[in-house]
């Protein structure tokens, strides 16, 4: 069995950034691939449309998961943040950016 590979948040901001996105398939075999809730959290964190959030959700959570001591509010973090009345804070989390970066949207 060939190793498995937990990509880093860097990684997927640039899968998922709106112009020239990287190929995930020419750098990995996507099999191999595996993610954490920290790095959804982080990931999700930054796309400003309510459609690419979605979409870039329902793909990162399809991935093998690694277990994380920390649990669900990683994934839950965006969410409350759109409720809360200051929208485009980011909720503080352990080891959260500390700017909100835009991605694809």
């Amino acid at each position: 069995m060939s190793a498995l590979v937990l990509l880093d948040t860097s990684v997927w901001i640039e899968v998922f950034r709106r112009r020239d996105p990287l190929r995930l398939e020419e750098v990995v075999e996507f099999d191999r691939i595996v993610t954490c809730l920290p790095v959804i959290q982080e990931v999700l964190q930054g796309f400003r449309y309510e459609q690419a959030f979605r979409i870039a959700r329902d793909a990162m959570l399809a991935l093998p998961m690694v277990e994380s001591p920390l649990g669900s509010p990683y994934v839950r973090s965006r969410e409350m943040g759109e409720q809360s009345n200051f929208r485009h804070r980011i909720v503080p989390f352990v080891d959260r950016p500390k700017r909100k970066v835009g991605y694809a949207g």
